[in-house]
């Protein structure tokens, strides 16, 4: 409009305009020329106002321009409706995150198909990395009032409080649909199985049911007044025992045992129980403990068949009970009264309530729900809407800090369980909701392999990583320049290969580069030297360049090795500033800029570049370099050209760290502030919000700038153009700062992390570093997001959190 405008002015016009148009006309014509009308019967009086000659262009010029403005005024408040319902999902998605994270998910992904931009992009990216060991969720068939696991963590088992009994298959999520096994009269109020999942006993006031394989078998035979409170199934699923309890007032609680193989039913009497106990569990086919948790804390060992009673005591626990859990395995039981740390009891002797063999550490609350793994080794709690799980320690050995799950949704007592026997995974019921959680997991839009990268000493770089062109496999150069491993990221993350042998290196590498095909992988050493290998044909020699000449033995170490656009060139930029163009095939060293002459090489040589400290620009004609100034005592900057020769210094004391983004060179600032430049140096254009105290990167991808922070296990994602925080990602704690190395691949679309092998408490890896991969292109996230949520959003929960009617499609998948 402010272009129609003034081209009319120039042509010597008096104008009316549409009024809706003013906030669109930053330079309108002097206000004697035009006028802003609100109707067209407005717009007729003020041309009638001007002169004659000029009256029959003016009000053609208005009709034509008010019809446009009508339909661009319409067009722009029906973008202007979307962009804020956009922006209105995308809050109710981040409030969602900390309570049910299938949800914010759900609501993420319709905030951005309503209006993809930098705020709805970040609500989808926070509400698939939010709680990442979240595995994924599953919906029931209605609130779940009960649930329980196959000892072999093949199946999950749900009752609900309609009284159906549920099973899924897990092997590394949940199945999406479920079988149903069975149904009792009335809310299901426990649940069991054998070590498979196969034959499931479950439990209602008055009711019991059992099944095998889905259909229906005997269950144990109860007199009538008898109200079921605890079960369980032997892991043959040879015996189904079912404890249960009177109104009569002094008659003891019994336990009765059904052997599957004769039918028989026996019982006992459970005089020594001063209350009714809440879980059973067998410890083998012959063993069981049983457990009273919400009252004296009285437990019960008993052998089959009989039933015999061969041990037990009672602890005294006290009248504030929140919650109580025996271990499935029956070897522990713990409780709590709102106490941070959550004493755990072995079931054996007579254990003192004072003195418990182990203890975990919560935040002091009142939790809905406990749950302890095998062997006592874990214990987890749901206190609000979180989850935390911790390792158990004896009392002369300092407590570990809990894992924090946030938004697990509200889990009822009878809720939360371990699944399988290394007490990594966890299940958890929220209304209709099945959680699985893998402490394992370190991202839901992250595959995962091992990769056998050294540790490097403590003054080396970091591995270094580069992402073939496909983007489906990376090669990492160990920090000592030692091993090359080459590795699919592909893998998902439960089928990680074991560690194999890396190519080892006979001299030591600085950098490495994947061919513009993919095709090769050179490594190139300090003395200019390089091999070229065939990474399909298991990183086999192929090709090689000759050390460069150097009559005076002076080293100079490779910080970067990058191919140029077309792939008939490569770059090499070396410790010294020396910029080098070489042909790939042969080395040859097509043409050549030395660096900054008090950077030149020395007897001994330069020190070997960290990720950052160092960059070339897309088309090598400009490179950064961190280097101290012996002078001023300080770091400072080199931006060599490599055209004349010429550089320039960028001076301060606190830069962590170099990259360049198109033709933009980027500098990170100790305190956080991420500074633009120009490709030489020249002129500082603007400040982002960068990533304070790097220790690693920035590390520019397609759209997004990495990097890693000081004494944190996370990537930190800027949004380009935006600079936005886009979010955070999780990465393994090295064995030191700077032990991680990343690279994007080259559309942007995934980020590539390799970490240093570092020996850690329940570590099953033998000497394997790991190598991460994260989608970042918003179609994973979505998919990522429909699959883990499990579920489709509703028009009642449309109407709950905005408040309005929902759309005719709410459906997630497309």
């Amino acid at each position: 409009m402010e272009a129609k405008l003034l081209t009319a002015r120039h042509k010597g016009l008096r104008l009316v305009a549409p009024e809706a148009n003013r906030p669109d006309v930053a330079h309108a014509p002097e206000p004697g020329d035009v006028r802003f009308a609100a109707t067209l019967k407005q717009a007729d009086r003020y041309a009638r106002q001007f002169r004659t000659g000029r009256m029959v262009i003016a009000l053609s010029l208005v009709a034509a321009a008010a019809l446009s403005g009508l339909a661009v005024q319409y067009q722009n408040a029906e973008e202007k409706t979307r962009l804020e319902n956009a922006h209105r999902l995308a809050d109710v998605s981040q409030n969602l995150t900390s309570s049910d994270v299938g949800l914010a998910e759900l609501f993420a992904v319709q905030a951005y198909r309503q209006h993809a931009d930098a705020l709805t992009r970040q609500a989808l990216f926070r509400a698939v990395t939010a709680s990442p060991q979240l595995v994924g969720s599953v919906r029931s068939s209605g609130p779940i009032s009960a649930l329980a696991t196959a000892s072999d963590g093949s199946a999950l088992l749900a009752g609900t409080q309609g009284g159906e009994v549920q099973r899924w298959t897990v092997t590394t999520k949940i199945a999406g649909s479920s079988q149903q096994v069975g149904r009792l009269p009335g809310q299901v109020t426990a649940v069991a199985s054998d070590a498979s999942g196969d034959v499931v006993a479950a439990i209602g006031h008055e009711a019991v049911g059992v099944w095998k394989g889905g259909s229906p078998v005997p269950a144990p035979v109860l007199p009538a007044g008898q109200e079921p409170g605890a079960v369980a199934v032997s892991p043959s699923g040879r015996f189904v025992v079912v404890t249960t309890a009177t109104k009569t007032f002094g008659v003891p609680p019994t336990a009765w045992a059904l052997d599957r193989s004769t039918g028989a039913t026996s019982h006992l009497d459970l005089a020594d129980m001063h209350s009714d106990p809440d879980a059973i569990a067998f410890s083998d086919d012959s063993h069981l403990t049983l457990f009273d948790g919400d009252a004296y804390g009285t437990w019960e060992q008993l052998t089959l068949p009989g039933p015999v009673r061969t041990r037990g005591s009672t602890l005294g626990f006290g009248t504030h009970n929140y919650a109580s859990a025996l271990a499935p395995d029956g070897s522990h039981f713990t409780y709590t009264n709102r106490a941070a740390a959550l004493p755990v009891w072995a079931s054996e002797g007579s254990p003192d309530i004072d003195k418990p063999a182990l203890s975990a550490r919560f935040p002091e609350g009142s939790p809905t729900a406990l749950a302890l793994s095998r062997g006592g080794s874990r214990a987890a709690a749901a206190l609000g809407t979180t989850l935390y799980v911790s390792r158990t320690s004896a009392p002369d050995q300092p407590p570990s800090e809990p894992v924090v799950l946030p938004g697990a949704g509200t889990v009822p007592a009878r809720g939360l369980a371990f699944l399988g026997p290394s007490g990594r995974k966890l299940v958890s019921a929220a209304g209709d909701v099945l959680n699985l959680w893998d402490l394992d997991r370190l991202s839901r839009i992250a595959a995962e392999t091992t990769v056998v990268v050294e540790t490097s000493c403590n003054a080396c770089p970091g591995p270094r990583v580069a992402v073939a062109p496909n983007g489906r496999t990376a090669a990492v150069l160990g920090g000592n320049g030692r091993t090359l491993d080459v590795r699919s990221l592909d893998t998902a993350g439960a089928d990680r290969p074991p560690a194999e042998q890396p190519q080892s290196l006979d001299k030591e590498y600085g950098a490495v580069a994947w061919s513009a095909d993919g095709s090769r992988i050179i490594i190139v050493s300090q003395d200019g030297s390089a091999q070229i290998l065939d990474p399909r044909n298991g990183l086999r020699v192929t090709g090689s360049w000759p050390a460069l000449p150097n009559p005076l033995q002076l080293d100079d170490s490779p910080a970067l090795l990058q191919f140029l656009p077309g792939g008939r060139e490569v770059a090499q930029l070396d410790g010294s500033g020396t910029i080098r163009i070489r042909e790939p095939a042969t080395g040859r060293v097509l043409r050549q800029v030395a660096g900054p002459r008090d950077m030149s090489p020395t007897v001994g040589g330069t020190e070997a570049a960290a990720q950052g400290e160092a960059a070339l620009d897309r088309l090598a004609t400009h490179a950064a370099l961190i280097k101290y100034d012996p002078a001023s005592n300080h770091p400072e900057i080199r931006v060599v050209d490599a055209g004349t020769g010429r550089y320039r210094v960028i001076d301060g004391k606190d830069f962590r760290g170099v990259a360049y983004e198109d033709d933009r060179l980027l500098v990170q600032r100790e305190g956080g502030d991420l500074e633009v430049w120009s490709p030489d140096g020249a002129r500082r254009l603007g400040t982002l919000k960068g990533t304070p105290g790097t220790t690693v990167g920035p590390v520019v991808g397609k759209g997004l700038i990495a990097a890693i922070p000081a004494n944190e296990n996370t990537v930190r994602l800027l949004d380009r153009p935006s600079g936005d925080v886009l979010g955070t990602l999780p990465i393994p704690a090295g064995p030191k700062p700077g032990s991680t190395g990343l690279a994007f691949a080259a559309d942007g679309t995934r980020l590539v992390a390799a970490t240093e092998f570092r020996q850690a408490e329940d570590d099953a890896g033998e000497g394997a570093g790991r190598l991460i991969s994260w989608r970042l292109d918003p179609d994973s996230w979505i998919s990522t997001a429909c699959t883990s949520a499990g579920r489709e959003l509703t028009p009642a929960l449309w109407k709950q959190y905005l408040g309005s009617d929902a759309p005719a499609s709410l459906r997630c998948t497309p």
